[in-house]
């Protein structure tokens, strides 16, 4: 078995890439590839660090569900790591700040128009 990407869309905001379980055989004497499981997808535009926990969160239990050996699995998973790497803990804790931020000030936001149209 090997891991395939298929590449869909047009223009760079609109490209997916799915990942793809793969399994080689010949039928009636011709090379067939069949697919043994559809592990993900995710799109090129949305590669930050939420998307790509997101995928991986996914990733891992359709990985276990197919009964690989723990050889077989980790190439498959060194494979997945190098287009959609894992987000390490200072990417984490930096999404962390900055939906904070976002929220903080979404919160301001709201304050101020509700003292603008008397509601506060």
């Amino acid at each position: 078995m090997y891991l395939r990407w298929k590449v869909r869309g047009v223009g760079p905001a609109t490209v997916t890439r799915s990942a793809q379980l793969v399994k080689s055989e010949r039928v009636d004497g011709k090379p067939r590839q069949r697919i043994v499981a559809y592990l993900g997808a995710l799109q090129d535009g949305a590669r930050d660090v939420r998307a790509r926990e997101w995928f991986w969160k996914r990733l891992l239990p359709r990985l276990d569900a197919l009964n690989l050996d723990a050889a077989e699995r980790a190439r498959i998973v060194a494979q997945i790591a190098e287009v959609v790497p894992r987000g390490t803990e200072v990417e984490r804790l930096e999404e962390a700040r900055s939906l904070a931020e976002r929220q903080a000030a979404w919160q301001r936001e709201w304050a101020a128009f509700q003292r603008q149209n008397g509601r506060l």
